[in-house]
């Protein structure tokens, strides 16, 4: 069970945000190419 207790410890708050952020600059990129497309 350590294991777990370990898992709901982290800082899930900065886990999401670093996610989100990665998400958020592979999406400007994205629209960056699809604008230079068009």
């Amino acid at each position: 069970m350590q294991e777990l207790a370990e898992i709901l410890d982290r800082d899930w708050d900065a886990e999401f945000d670093t996610i989100y952020d990665d998400l958020e600059r592979e999406f400007a990129e994205f629209r960056f190419q699809i604008n230079h497309i068009k």
